[in-house]
C-alpha cells in the first residue's frame, strides 16, 4: 500500500507543481466540500517522499521488518554459549537434549539442573541414593558403588556420619587396586618408606625413597626429616614453612638491611654499596641534626626526604626514602 502512494503522490506533483489543487472532503452532516489548496512551485518529489514515508512508518511500525531487531537468523549467527537461533534471538538450549546430562531446558531456553525422582535405592545411579523421593551422593552397600565420575571408589564408608564411596578401606585395597600403599581417609596415597624420605639413606631395609603423592601425613612426617618444613594436606607433601607474611617479617631474618617477603620466604637485600650498613634507629634523637630516623623496610638516619641517589649518601632514593639497597 505505501508504494501506491507514493506513485500516486509522484503522479500528482509531476502534473500540479505549479497549479492548484482541489481537495474534496465529506462532511459529517453528509454534504461535500470542496477546497482549492496552492502547491507550492518549491515543493519536490524527494519532500513527499520523505514526509509520506516518515508518517507511514511512524503510523505503521508495528509492520517493520523484524530484521531491524534481529539477533540471529539461523545458529551460525550465535556464539558458543548461546548456540541456537530462535525468533531471532540467540539461546543456550530448544530442547532438553542441547543440555548435558542432568539438565533440561526451561521454558527461559536455559538447562537447568534436574534433580532424578526416586522410590528406591536402585532408581538412583551408582554412587547415589535415594532420599526423599531425590537422588543424592550416598551408599549403602558395596553394591551401591562406583559412581562413574568416580570409577575408583568402590568401597561405601559406612562409618561416616553420610556413608559415601571411597577409594579404599584398608591399605590391602591400594595395594589390590595398584593405587598406593596406604589408605588416609579413604584416599589411597603412595608413600614406599615410613616416615617419608627425601633421599634412600633416610628408608630402612630394602624400602626404596620415592617423592610422590603422600610423603607425609603431619607435620611430624616431614619434621623428623628436616624440622623447618610441614606438611601440606592438600598434597601430602613436605614443603617449608613460611618465613614470613608481610616485609617487616623479614628484619629478624635479614638484620643487616632488612628485606622483601616474596611468597613466604624473605629476599634478603644484599647488595647495599660498598662500605655502608643500614644503622637502624628507634627515633629521631638518635639521628645527627638535619637527618630523621625513618626507612622502608628497617629504620635508620636518613634526610627528611629525598629527590636523588645524591641526598641520600650512598643510598638509594626510592619514593622520596632514602633505602639500604635494592
Amino acid at each position: 500500500m505505501r508504494y501506491y502512494i507514493i506513485f500516486a503522490l509522484f503522479f500528482v506533483v509531476g502534473l500540479y507543481s505549479a497549479c492548484d489543487l482541489a481537495v474534496t472532503t465529506e462532511l459529517e452532516n453528509g454534504d461535500v466540500e470542496t477546497q482549492d489548496i496552492e502547491i507550492s512551485k518549491d515543493i519536490t518529489t524527494n519532500d513527499v517522499i520523505s514526509d509520506v514515508v516518515v508518517k507511514d512508518v511512524i503510523q505503521s511500525d508495528s509492520e517493520l521488518p523484524d530484521i531491524i531487531t534481529q539477533e540471529c537468523e539461523t545458529d551460525r549467527d550465535c556464539s558458543s554459549d548461546k548456540p541456537h537461533c530462535k525468533e531471532g534471538v540467540c539461546v543456550v538450549c530448544l530442547i532438553s537434549e542441547d543440555c548435558q546430562s542432568g539438565y533440561i531446558c526451561n521454558s527461559k531456553n536455559e538447562c537447568e539442573f534436574q534433580e532424578k525422582r526416586c522410590i528406591k535405592n536402585s532408581d538412583c545411579d551408582l554412587g547415589y541414593i535415594c532420599k526423599d523421593s531425590k537422588c543424592v551422593e550416598g551408599c549403602v552397600t558395596n553394591k551401591d558403588c562406583p559412581p562413574a565420575s568416580k570409577p575408583n571408589n568402590k568401597f561405601c564408608d559406612t562409618k561416616l556420619e553420610s556413608p559415601l564411596c571411597v577409594e579404599c578401606l584398608s591399605e590391602k585395597d591400594c595395594i589390590d587396586a595398584n593405587l598406593g600403599t596406604k589408605c588416609d581417609s579413604g584416599i589411597c596415597i603412595k608413600v614406599t618408606c615410613d616416615p617419608p624420605c627425601k633421599t634412600w639413606e633416610h628408608c630402612t631395609n630394602d624400602a626404596k625413597c620415592e617423592l610422590n603423592d603422600g610423603a607425609c601425613n603431619t607435620d611430624k612426617d616431614c619434621q623428623l626429616i628436616d624440622p623447618s618444613t610441614v606438611c601440606n594436606l592438600n598434597t601430602h607433601i613436605c614443603e617449608f614453612k613460611p618465613q614470613c607474611n608481610v616485609d617487616k617479617d623479614c628484619d629478624a631474618v635479614c638484620p643487616q638491611c632488612g628485606g622483601y617477603c616474596r611468597v613466604g620466604k624473605c629476599d634478603c637485600i644484599t647488595n647495599c654499596p660498598k662500605k655502608q650498613l643500614c644503622e637502624q634507629c628507634a627515633d629521631d634523637s638518635e639521628c645527627e641534626t638535619g637527618l630523621v630516623c625513618k626507612g622502608v623496610i628497617t629504620k635508620y638516619c636518613q634526610p627528611q626526604s629525598c629527590t636523588s641517589n645524591n641526598d641520600c649518601g650512598g643510598k638509594y632514593c626510592v619514593m622520596g626514602n632514602c633505602v639500604c639497597g635494592i
